[in-house]
């Protein structure tokens, strides 16, 4: 779940581009989202609304001189976004998201600075920046002389595997034309250039930043195609054997594998079945990139190992990186002080270790054991509203509520913990970033033809966020998210169940949107929605669509600068608006259970100005129409 009640860098004059705006405002604001819930609670118009029926700390977030029914995002959270400002080294603040992430990291300096095994290792290797500074480029030049000695496509693929360097440098195919290339064409050239330079490959730089924007403008074209994208796994799921993949795509696949190493574990071999994600777009770029020389996917080969390691290069290659990443593409002036970056790469790196000395500072009880009830409560309420659900038919409820019960959750850490056979040492950043990569890459090799994991964490546990896996049925919620303003034990009731709550029913939405409903409670990929609960689903899916991309972005002058994208952020819509209304339900049900809770909240509130309203009788589940 990802944040987007924020103060970003657009409301000051730096621009996002319509890509970026349609991916960064899909979300209902916290504070938006808990007034709206607690108004839902109290049974009564919005607009009727006044400062003593929230909490104060809440009120003053509040613009009450707005009429809600006119702007309900300035009612809700004019004010802080008013007197809030924004820090230059970020491209946007958040109430919610951003201020718990915030504290977290401090949690996470004090246990990094604290002489903890290997999380302190690899965190003084990146405060360490003299050491950064007389490596220079000394820590990539080894691999960058073998990509020069490759002398066929086969032989620049296969170093390609074995490097594992990411795709392209920019987001979005937006970026790679019309306006938007105007502006980030030149700020891509400038830094491959620099990053040649700094290579010692002064010479060929500019001929170099050349090649780079030739290819990725070309495999943009497929790589980032909207239309190759797997929305709808089922359009893009294919199986086929290792020896059929490879004869089918002798670079992406044959050449590539071959140089992964992945035909070093036993478990693979040409006869293996694998699954092909996304075939249209191999199918694509296959025949994209045999278009191109040796020399120049040489060329762009080493601009992609430079660009991986940029970030652990000396200050210089970050400085350059920044540029491009953080100031042409956020509008960011300054980095971050050097510990935030630092705590920063730690926690990436090594999430499970260092989520584990977090949650042995941060494990309560109370939040655990809150993060349980309202996982049952807010299970108990989708069980309800599938039980309700009058356009489901019994086939297609039976199934909804098996894969609902097959639901598992994942609270507080994970139990797992990275091991190395390389020591991690406080002088080598970059070597520490190659050990840990190629530990992991072993790890996920040693996978292959055994039984998923689902014990395993895609968070750490200081992470202010929670997610859903179709693949495993789960929900995952990092200890790091049960803090103020999500969860607080003195918080009202109404109030934890319009925080956390929802974003507990968010995620299991997940489960049964677009995409999620498209797997089974086992994971797979299995289509159990009969044929016309299906389009009826996809009918009402439709409707949100459109709804959502009515909704325009303004920018300060009231023009419009684009528009929401609703087939792009359907998935997301529906865990927002799912998800708050299970929280509503859910909360009912829990103040139905435990009449003293609803009385205790009654005597914190003004009389008859109570967030619950004076009817205890829970609503009936009515089911939602397009």
């Amino acid at each position: 779940m990802s944040e987007s009640f924020q103060l970003r860098r657009s409301e000051t004059q730096v621009s996002l581009s319509p890509a970026q705006l349609r991916s960064r405002t899909m979300k209902v604001a916290y504070v938006s989202q808990v007034l709206a819930f607690l108004a839902a609670v109290a049974s009564r118009r919005i607009a009727d609304a006044a400062a003593d029926e929230y909490p104060a700390h809440m009120a003053k977030l509040m613009n009450l001189d707005v009429d809600p029914c006119e702007d309900f995002y300035q009612y809700a959270c004019g004010s802080w976004v008013k007197e809030t400002e924004l820090p230059p080294e970020k491209s946007s603040v958040s109430y919610s998201f951003g201020n718990v992430q915030d504290r977290s990291n401090e949690v996470l300096k004090k246990i990094v600075e604290s002489d903890s095994p290997i999380v302190s290792e690899l965190y003084n290797s990146c405060l360490n920046t003299d050491a950064l500074d007389k490596l220079a480029a000394e820590p990539v030049a080894e691999n960058l002389k073998r990509i020069q000695a490759a002398k066929t496509l086969e032989d620049v693929f296969a170093l390609a595997g074995e490097l594992r360097t990411g795709s392209l440098s920019l987001p979005e195919q937006s970026y790679y034309s019309g306006e938007e290339w105007q502006k980030f064409g030149p700020a891509l050239s400038q830094y491959a250039e620099s990053l040649f330079t700094l290579a010692g490959l002064k010479e060929q730089a500019k001929d170099a930043a050349d090649v780079v924007l030739k290819v990725e403008q070309a495999l943009s074209k497929v790589l980032l195609d909207p239309s190759f994208g797997v929305a709808n796994p089922e359009d893009g799921y294919k199986l086929l054997t290792v020896a059929e993949a490879a004869k089918k795509y002798p670079l992406l696949v044959g050449s590539y594998l071959n140089g992964s190493g992945a035909f070093k574990t036993d478990a693979l071999s040409p006869s293996t079945t694998i699954v092909n994600g996304g075939e249209p777009c191999l199918d694509a770029a296959e025949g994209v990139v045999s278009t191109f020389t040796v020399e120049e996917l040489r060329t762009y080969l080493t601009y992609r190992w430079l660009n991986e390691n940029a970030p652990t290069l000396s200050m210089d290659f970050q400085s350059a990186w920044f540029k491009l990443y953080r100031t042409a593409m956020y509008g960011v002036p300054k980095p971050a002080a050097r510990w935030k970056k630092c705590v920063g790469t730690v926690s990436s790196q090594l999430p499970d270790l260092l989520g584990k000395y977090y949650f042995e500072k941060m494990s309560s009880v109370a939040a655990e054991q809150t993060a349980k009830d309202m996982v049952k409560y807010v299970e108990a309420a989708m069980e309800d509203n599938i039980n309700h659900a009058e356009w489901l038919d019994a086939e297609t409820r039976a199934n909804a509520l098996k894969k609902l019960s097959m639901v598992s959750n994942l609270i507080g850490h994970s139990e797992h913990v990275e091991q190395f056979e390389s020591p991690i040492k406080a002088d080598t950043l970059n070597a520490n970033i190659q050990n840990i990569a190629k530990a992991n890459y072993a790890k996920k090799l040693a996978k292959i033809g055994k039984p998923v994991d689902k014990t395993e964490w895609g968070m750490s546990a200081s992470d202010a966020n929670a997610y859903y896996s179709p693949q495993n049925n789960q929900i995952v919620f990092p200890i790091g998210i049960f803090q103020n303003p999500f969860f607080d034990p003195s918080f009202p009731i109404a109030e934890n169940f319009g925080a956390i709550g929802a974003v507990v029913g968010h995620e299991l939405t997940h489960g049964f949107d677009s995409s999620g409903r498209l797997f089974d409670g086992d994971g797979n990929q299995n289509m159990w929605w009969t044929a016309p609960v299906s389009q009826e689903f996809d009918s009402r899916a439709d409707c949100m669509k459109a709804q959502y991309s009515s909704f325009a972005v303004v920018g300060e002058s009231g023009e419009v600068i684009a528009h929401v994208n609703g087939n792009t952020t359907i998935t997301e819509n529906i865990a927002d608006n799912g998800g708050l209304k299970l929280a509503y339900y859910a909360y009912h049900a829990f103040a139905k259970d435990h009449p003293q809770a609803r009385r205790l909240q009654q005597q914190q509130q003004k009389p008859k100005k109570d967030l619950c309203g004076e009817d205890n009788s829970s609503p009936a589940i009515t089911p939602a129409k397009g």
